[in-house]
């Protein structure tokens, strides 16, 4: 029996358990859109902007720990999807990235969106930099045949990763035989890869020394080992704000959030004012600028200690004192925890402070007038009591003032409830990717949303036309605010007054208005209750500083005077 490679190619994906795809429609992938519409398996998503189909698809992937799809036309399509993946690339994402190659190679007949195949070879840098992990530029039969079957082998592995599956318009419709789809090898062996002095002598220090744990993303499916790990040895905990919610943050447990929107100063003067007691333990993170602000450059006279398999990456980022255990966390946290559990522990139970700031009797004197703005800390407030608590919402921060507020203020006792971008911190990423998030939960999700971001890029309508559960909360200051704060001369930073409600609205989804608190709390709980596409537009004070004050002092230091 012959089909086409599209459709074999969509088999394949509908093989690897794919059942959402997210792109944008063009004329060199129309073969590829209409195969995947076919599909009894795989729902489509026809999102508005390259970029942010990639954005959902990233989101979905991370969200539900599955694979998911994207798919755009080629030139064009292409370049307007690369922030997507590089941001997908960067966060951890399984994703599959569907385009066209028009030409093997440059010709001089200067087609329309052309495309060759060392076009899309460069998006792969030898160094792990770059768009995509692996590219695949398929011109004939044989090459996607192999591509098939090294992209199978790489799915095994049990690495994130951000492929890209490029080919030529007259290859998508090429038909061959239909093959027999093998089943996966096995995995790869994921032993811990330890020294048995060095995990001798970590588990001697958790029992004897005040112990804290630092977590991020990475080690969100050892929650549950970590937390006895934690329980065992009286430990104390830090997050990265990815990482918020691995061990519940109204635990005992639970000291604060580090990087963007931090306690950080506050955890050096804790640590270093007492370094000869304590030991810290790092997983799951790669401990970038917005992830750590360097924290961990503070711990060069203590024990330290880092797990991870992707190590080798971190190394440069880690003091030299640092012992690295290059393994899978699940394994070594097991490990970890059946040596421990083994052990007879007389560790005495340890006071840790609570660093983390907690909501004040914030009053606003807006006496629900129409004229009034909104703190961030009464908006953060808000959320914290309906959205989170009440209802379990998934929240998600935009790059900007947004995710400082939301990072430093808002508390999860579940991980991936909370989503931002600490790694490349692209604007209009959850302005868009929010339709992932909430593609296939019961729950909605909410996005706090800068106008700033909302004005560049979104997926309203995408939500609207799926009728998706997403609220859009838009942080209206009619400024590019986090830049404004961060100068010490004015530049041109305001924005025309937007009414996002009414831009809501024109849109087919809900919208809003929110000048006080009340009117806001309103909104939230109506919005909740109708699971409907829906903007707020929250009008929030201009002046009031969110905690990145370093941050502020940096850029100053970026100006002349």
């Amino acid at each position: 029996m012959k089909i086409t490679i599209v459709r074999d190619l969509v088999e394949f994906i509908e093989f690897l358990g794919v059942d959402l795809a997210f792109g944008v429609s063009g004329g060199f992938v129309m073969p590829i859109w209409q195969e995947l519409t076919r599909s009894k398996k795989i729902n489509v998503i026809h999102c508005r902007t390259e970029a942010g189909s990639v954005f959902c698809a990233s989101e979905y992937s991370l969200c539900h720990n599955k694979i998911s799809i994207s798919f755009a036309t080629a030139g064009p399509g292409i370049s307007n999807a690369l922030t997507g993946l590089k941001t997908a690339k960067l966060d951890g994402a399984r994703l599959i990235f569907i385009s066209v190659i028009t030409t093997e190679y440059h010709d001089a007949l200067w087609s329309l969106q052309e495309t060759t195949a060392i076009n899309v070879s460069t998006l792969v840098q030898d160094d792990g930099q770059g768009y995509l992990d692996k590219v695949f530029a398929i011109k004939n039969e044989d090459e996607y045949l192999q591509a098939r079957n090294d992209i199978q082998k790489l799915i095994s592995s049990n690495k994130h990763f951000v492929i890209g599956v490029f080919l030529m318009p007259v290859v998508q419709t090429l038909t061959i035989e239909k093959r027999i789809l093998a089943n996966f090898p096995a995995p790869a062996n994921l032993t811990n890869l330890v020294s048995s002095a060095d995990f001798s002598m970590l588990i001697e220090l958790l029992l004897v020394k005040k112990s804290l744990f630092w977590l991020g993303f990475g080690a969100r499916y050892a929650g549950s080992n970590i937390q006895k790990i934690i329980q065992l040895t009286n430990s104390a905990v830090i997050t990265t704000p990815r990482g918020k919610g691995i061990i519940s943050e109204y635990s005992l447990a639970s000291i604060g959030t580090t990087g963007i929107g931090s306690i950080s100063k506050e955890i050096t003067k804790q640590i270093t004012g007492d370094s000869s007691r304590y030991v810290v333990v790092i997983m799951g993170t790669r401990l970038g600028e917005f992830s750590a602000f360097y924290l961990q450059k503070n711990f060069s006279n203590i024990d330290l200690f880092y797990i991870g398999l992707e190590a080798d990456k971190v190394i440069n980022n880690l003091p030299s004192n640092a012992i690295v255990f290059k393994s899978d966390i699940q394994c070594f946290t097991e490990t970890l925890l059946g040596a421990l559990q083994n052990k007879v522990i007389h560790k005495p139970a340890v006071q840790y402070p609570a660093l983390m700031v907690e909501f004040v009797d914030y009053i606003i004197k807006d006496n629900n007038d129409s004229d009034k703005v909104i703190h961030p800390l009464a908006v953060m407030n808000i959320i914290q009591r309906v959205a989170i608590n009440k209802n379990n919402c998934y929240i998600a921060a935009d790059a900007g003032n947004s995710f400082c507020w939301a990072s430093h203020y808002l508390k999860f006792s579940q991980s991936g409830r909370y989503r931002l971008g600490t790694a490349f911190a692209a604007m209009g990423h959850y302005a868009c990717g929010l339709v992932g998030i909430a593609a296939g939960f019961k729950e909605c999700a909410i996005g706090i949303i800068g106008d700033g971001a909302m004005l560049m890029a979104n997926e309203v309508s995408t939500a609207v036309h799926y009728h998706l559960p997403a609220i859009w909360l838009v942080m209206n200051d009619s400024s590019y605010n986090m830049c404004r704060q961060g100068l010490s001369d004015p530049l041109d930073c305001d924005i025309p007054v937007t009414d996002f409600a009414l831009f809501g609205r024109a849109l087919g989804a809900d919208g809003y208005q929110a000048n006080n608190s009340q009117q806001l709390e309103d909104a939230i709980v109506e919005a909740i209750k109708n699971r409907n596409p829906a903007v707020i537009d929250v009008r929030i004070d201009k002046n009031a500083v969110p905690p990145l004050k370093d941050r502020n002092e940096t850029i100053k230091g970026f100006i002349n005077d």
